[in-house]
């Protein structure tokens, strides 16, 4: 509400206070003087000491009835901020400022609604079964899907929510890994958590932070990588070197403590700033006028403090685990550390974590030609004598920072020239091929899913070979994608390939007949 200006002394009063979660908080150190018409209030048909009294509504509830709020009552004589009335009598609605983490604003705080919560919920839960349509709790939580969400959504709006056991499993696709997956309930929360934060967190990263960013996945950073090559090296025109660091067992010895005060920190910060792509009336609106801020902190809060190990259950052999190097399991990590892989939280938060140190490779040490995905970096020079500075430069800030150390065995200064594979690519000068131990990983994949391809499921069969091919044909792959195909008698009675293998077309079907038209 804008300060009124030129208001007669007898139908308002010139006050200073401050109004925060606890409307009995009251302070007299506003920048500004606020003017408040003494309006009365109305109750029923009647209207009530106008002129004499003012009564404002203020935005925190009565916590012991929900039909009462709590409310500022003023005149001439007195004023009474913790006074509280029943919600049906006509007020004005909080026309005065607010206070978070003593700073002052005009702004009215954004309250989350318990039909908003439920409607934000069910959002997520279609983000959520995405790809888990035919598991077993998808398909539990979709059968009393109804019953399900509001007894959620009355969870969360209680403060009642706790994460439920985990099932802790290994991969070894591509790689051996410990997975801890969250079960279907916990992941509609992550993606309610992510829904809410991940725009005012991605819109703080640096554009070359790769991982779990819309449009900046693996082929994104092996572009934004031949960018800076090309770009260090004059179009390769002149030699410059790669330095590539990885660091050991990341996620395993993340600490959950400093990312409690990381993720805090930025919402503090964030919160009288504007979000970039939402304007309302002209005037961008502020991050505390869009997201319930005690809500999202208690949430965040919930969230990383959660230690997957407590009560976790096993699945498949628990002897796969002793095959498991120590850097790269959750049991032999410090207490307070580590984030589950697996989590969609886990993949923002490994970007939160590093974000402090991305600003410093930028800002500090100058590094312009430089990229990360997840916990694979690399930095782009000329001089190699500089890259090994920035190496041992790069070792101590993790160290005392971030509590974390480079493996000391994927530390790497490499000529451009020669090549370099990063994210199951290797460039070359004006090319870029798969690596070896993609091309095998494909392949398997391949021929795993042809003997499912025929004419029952064509479309699928479409689909999943226009997605084959959509990803390999940005790199130099013909031979491999002419060798790989061509041989399936199957494929080309259900399709053809264009010339350049690119695109698989379906032939058309005449229902009635059952015969191909080519």
């Amino acid at each position: 509400m804008r300060n009124k200006k030129n208001v007669s002394a007898e139908n308002s009063y010139q006050l200073e206070l401050l109004f925060a979660d606890d409307v009995s908080n009251v302070s007299s150190n506003l920048d500004s003087n606020l003017h408040f018409p003494a309006a009365g209030n109305r109750n029923g048909e009647d209207v009530n000491n106008r002129g004499s009294n003012g009564n404002y509504w203020s935005g925190s509830l009565n916590t012991s009835n929900s039909d009462y709020a709590y409310n500022l009552n003023f005149n001439s004589d007195n004023r009474n901020p913790s006074n509280n009335n029943n919600r049906n009598n006509g007020r004005s609605v909080r026309p005065v400022s607010e206070s978070i983490n003593g700073r002052t604003s005009r702004l009215l705080p954004y309250k989350l609604t318990r039909e908003q919560l439920l409607a934000d919920l069910y959002k997520a839960y279609r983000m959520a079964r995405k790809g888990k349509r035919n598991t077993h709790s998808q398909l539990q939580f979709e059968f009393f899907l109804e019953d399900e969400l509001v007894k959620l959504r009355d969870e969360l709006w209680t403060r009642t929510y706790a994460p439920s056991p985990c099932i802790c499993f290994v991969i070894r696709d591509p790689k051996l890994r410990e997975i801890f997956a969250a079960s279907f309930r916990d992941r509609i929360v992550h993606h309610l958590y992510f829904n809410y934060v991940n725009p005012m967190f991605d819109s703080l990263f640096v554009s070359d932070s790769y991982s779990c960013r819309k449009g900046k996945g693996t082929t994104y950073g092996i572009s934004r990588m031949e960018h800076h090559i090309k770009s260090c090296s004059n179009n390769w025109k002149n030699d410059c070197y790669i330095l590539k660091m990885d660091i050991k067992g990341y996620f395993m010895n993340i600490s959950r403590s400093t990312l409690l005060q990381q993720t805090e920190a930025i919402f503090n910060r964030m919160a009288f700033r504007s979000k970039r792509s939402q304007k309302t009336n002209g005037v961008s609106a502020k991050w505390i006028e869009l997201i319930d801020y005690p809500f999202i902190c208690w949430l965040n809060k919930v969230i990383i403090t959660h230690d997957p190990l407590v009560a976790c259950r096993f699945k498949g052999n628990k002897k796969e685990h002793l095959n498991l190097p120590p850097s790269k399991t959750l049991f032999c990590s410090q207490q307070e550390c580590g984030l589950p892989i697996g989590n969609l939280t886990s993949q923002l938060f490994s970007n939160v974590y590093m974000n402090d140190f991305d600003q410093w490779m930028k800002r500090q040490l100058k590094c312009h030609h430089y990229g990360r995905y997840v916990d694979d970096i690399f930095v782009v020079h000329r001089s190699k004598s500089r890259l090994r500075e920035i190496r041992s430069r790069v070792q101590t800030y993790v160290k005392q920072n971030l509590m974390l150390d480079i493996h000391p065995n994927k530390v790497t200064v490499t000529r451009a020239l020669y090549g370099v594979d990063f994210l199951g690519g290797y460039l070359k000068p004006f090319r870029r091929y798969l690596r070896n131990e993609t091309q095998k990983r494909i392949m398997r994949r391949f021929k795993m899913k042809y003997k499912y391809m025929n004419f029952a499921n064509r479309n699928q069969t479409r689909s999943y070979l226009n997605s084959f091919l959509g990803y390999v044909k940005q790199y130099s792959t013909f031979k491999y994608r002419s060798s790989l195909l061509c041989k399936k008698v199957n494929l080309q009675d259900l399709g053809c390939f264009d010339n350049s293998y690119s695109l698989f077309r379906l032939y058309k079907v005449d229902v009635l007949n059952c015969d191909y038209k080519k």
